[in-house]
């Protein structure tokens, strides 16, 4: 799979967004919290934990420009 690295534009940022939120799907997730659910930012996937240093810099590349199937959300 293709991969798309930080840092990601508004639209993608979005797009990750609206991927982390189908329940349907894994989420990206913090190594260190126990599958804790990451946030897209600018600079890439962070963890919401406070104080957690945990950071992700890419995700597959269709799930930043949202191309995956309409039908799914």
């Amino acid at each position: 799979m293709d991969k798309s690295t930080a840092p990601w534009n508004p639209k993608q940022i979005a797009n990750l967004k609206r991927r982390q939120a189908a329940r349907w799907l894994h989420p990206y997730t913090c190594a260190e919290h126990s599958g804790l659910p990451l946030t897209p930012t600018k600079e890439g996937w962070v963890c919401p934990s406070i104080g957690c240093a945990y950071r992700q810099n890419w995700a597959h590349a269709d799930d930043a420009a949202g191309t995956w199937p309409p039908s799914m959300f």
